[in-house]
């Protein structure tokens, strides 16, 4: 494997991590146990404008304390973990900002944002690359394993649009939401508790119908107002049927935080890359290498 080759699947990894940006090694977030079961929703129409009112309700957070462990394999395909504190800006439905320390000194950040229109990464010093595209540019599931929609799904702002092409079903104390496309194949599924309508699991699938990203919530509370966040969220990638990155987010403060324009631009607008040996645009059929 070339050093072009490592340094990308490093930073695919990175971008997973952050989105991203789990699991099973030191401990797993599993689906909390039902205390009861609950009535389901009747229609996937009613189960989305359940979603919907709660996204509606939701406020910007100032997410400032977050434990993030990560577990990837290195180059000689063997089992590393490390800490990654981080920060995150919240500012629904669309906006996301985190900031992570990748390396010792204020140099070796990782930072990834997005709005409505575009999404961005960029990572320094290790990899000194930097990573954008447009969301109407890219493609369905496959691209969400470098989105920071992921993240938002995570924090539970769940978008889910028309509910035509979702289709519920129930399995004990969850409702189960799936995503279909238009050959019939599920491209993601939702599971929510039935007593609180709160999302336990996120799975995304390829047009395959192979896992691609699991995302696990728990020990929900209110930290900010009345809106409630998951305090342990874990997502795992997986290629095939191995399960090869994963991040363990642990969320000890938010603060409801009402952002000015001059903190908007710097956190949720996409920075100029500047002094970055690579830049690359995500497209429909991947990166295109811009400089």
């Amino acid at each position: 494997m070339d050093r072009i080759r490592v340094a990308l699947l490093k930073t695919r990894r990175l971008f997973i991590f952050v989105a991203g940006l789990c699991f099973c090694l030191g401990g797993c977030a599993q689906l909390t146990k039902p205390q009861q079961i609950c009535p389901g929703k009747a229609t996937s129409a009613e189960a989305i404008a359940t979603l919907q009112a709660r996204l509606d309700c939701a406020h910007p957070l100032y997410i400032n304390s977050v434990q993030a462990r990560l577990g990837y394999l290195d180059d000689k395909n063997k089992r590393r973990e490390s800490n990654l504190p981080m920060k995150i800006w919240l500012e629904p439905p669309h906006n996301v900002s985190m900031l992570g320390q990748a390396t010792f000194g204020p140099k070796g950040v990782i930072l990834m944002g997005s709005n409505k229109e575009e999404f961005w990464l960029s990572i320094r010093p290790d990899i000194n690359s930097y990573w954008w595209g447009k969301w109407s540019e890219v493609a369905g599931t496959e691209q969400l394993q470098i989105s920071p929609r992921v993240v938002l799904e995570a924090l539970g702002l769940l978008d889910l649009g028309s509910p035509d092409r979702w289709f519920l079903s129930n399995s004990g104390a969850y409702d189960v939401l799936s995503l279909v496309d238009d050959r019939g194949a599920i491209l993601r599924r939702l599971h929510l508790y039935t007593c609180d309508y709160l999302p336990r699991k996120i799975e995304y699938f390829d047009r395959f119908g192979e896992l691609l990203v699991l995302v696990q919530l728990a020990d929900y509370e209110v930290l900010a107002g009345e809106f409630q966040i998951p305090t342990r969220i874990q997502i795992s990638n997986f290629t095939g049927d191995e399960l090869t990155d994963y991040v363990k987010l642990k969320i000890k403060g938010a603060l409801q935080r009402n952002f000015s324009e001059k903190q908007r631009d710097r956190l949720f607008v996409r920075p100029i890359p500047r002094g970055y040996d690579k830049v690359h645009r995500v497209t429909r059929d991947g990166s295109i290498r811009e400089n």
